[in-house]
């Protein structure tokens, strides 16, 4: 997915580990902060059902980037 803004150049979006797994479970992707991140799966009304009646997951690997260095 790419990202336009105005008249600016397409730029590669950025994307979490989870992006597979979104894409696989059918999710509606958008641009979001430089980042290709879900908005929703089924829908938002049957998404909101869910949550109030049981529980929610957001995806926050766009919040931080660790970089793990060294041996082993």
């Amino acid at each position: 997915m790419t990202e336009v803004a105005g008249n600016a150049p397409m730029v590669k979006l950025l994307q979490t580990p989870l992006i597979e797994f979104h894409r696989a479970h059918g999710a509606h992707l958008v641009p979001f902060a430089g980042w290709e991140m879900p908005l929703y799966y089924s829908g938002i009304i049957a998404e909101h059902t869910a949550v109030r009646s049981a529980a929610g997951l957001f995806d926050v690997g766009h919040m931080g980037i660790l970089t793990v260095t060294g041996g082993t």
